[in-house]
């Protein structure tokens, strides 16, 4: 059942990937609630990683990303919630914190790393409607979004003006069965 779930969530996503146009060098907005706060930190590093190679091929990037140490970061936000239950606190001040960056940035293109909660409700609360977006859901995020009512799916999912895509392998691989 779960599977199946995911696997329409997975054909969900997919179907908004339609392209939007972004010029090839412009101002990108990356949310993520992992990114590494150190040299050495795993948290986000491929994050990191996609945002020097946006960086090396021209593109102004600012990343919107929450404080180390708190709900998010390494080793998953699942674990430091139930490790430590009130820094949930944290994670509600962070979404309205980052809000309000993501609409200050005034970006052209906007990457949400996860769909909850950089896309829903970070950048769906930040009334920029008209910015492409593209969501990059990972594992948690897909297991997430799989064991969730459908209709958490519905509000995530953006208008078909904007970009949704899914670049986890596992999930590409379900949408082509």
């Amino acid at each position: 059942m779960a599977r199946a779930a995911a696997n329409a969530l997975n054909r969900l996503a997919l179907s908004f990937s339609s392209p939007a146009h972004v010029p090839s060098s412009c101002s990108i907005c990356v949310v993520t609630t992992s990114y590494p706060s150190h040299d050495g930190d795993p948290a986000g590093h491929f994050v990191h990683a996609e945002v020097l190679e946006l960086e090396a091929t021209g593109h102004r990037v600012t990343v919107v990303t929450p404080d180390a140490g708190g709900a998010f970061g390494w080793p998953g936000a699942a674990f430091r919630l139930r490790e430590k239950p009130w820094r949930a606190f944290e994670s509600a001040t962070w979404m309205v914190r980052a809000t309000a960056q993501v609409r200050a940035a005034s970006p052209e293109k906007i990457i949400a790393h996860w769909s909850v909660p950089s896309a829903f409700p970070v950048v769906m609360s930040a009334a920029l409607d008209h910015v492409p977006l593209e969501i990059v859901s990972h594992g948690g995020d897909i297991r997430l979004l799989a064991a969730s009512p459908l209709q958490l799916s519905r509000v995530t999912a953006p208008s078909p003006e904007r970009r949704r895509v899914c670049r986890t392998p596992s999930c590409e691989a379900d949408t082509r069965r």
